[in-house]
């Protein structure tokens, strides 16, 4: 059956924030600061935001991670130290064999979301 709605109650601004999930922020001992959302019954999402030259060392326990980069520009390397540079707009897969990675911000501000399964834990 359907689920029953309200349209006269559910609307604006008040009831979608009322949807949304919250974040929890925490900052790296390099400045870089993360939004984790709660895990769904698949995946979880985390926000990764750096200034210029501001870096991240970390691992994904348990799975692999999807990325894009949404602003700024990025040089990744994994466990084989290859050096990709990635650009806003980009996507970007690290498989979990390539653990430990490492990201280091090439622009003013950068940001990327990093999509894991709702199993996996992010390490930094």
């Amino acid at each position: 059956s359907m689920p029953l709605i309200s349209p006269l109650t559910q609307y604006g601004t008040a009831f979608v924030d009322s949807l949304r999930r919250r974040c929890v922020r925490t900052t790296t001992q390099t400045g870089v600061y993360i939004d984790s959302f709660p895990a769904n019954s698949y995946y979880q999402l985390h926000r990764l935001n750096f200034l210029h030259g501001q870096n991240l060392d970390f691992s994904i326990a348990g799975g692999y991670a999807a990325a894009l980069v949404i602003e700024g520009s990025f040089v990744v390397s994994g466990i084989n130290q290859c050096r990709h540079e990635i650009h806003q707009g980009q996507p970007l897969l690290l498989p979990f064999a390539a653990n430990p990675f490492k990201m280091i911000a090439n622009s003013d501000q950068s940001a990327m979301v990093l999509v894991i399964p709702d199993s996996a834990v992010l390490n930094y």
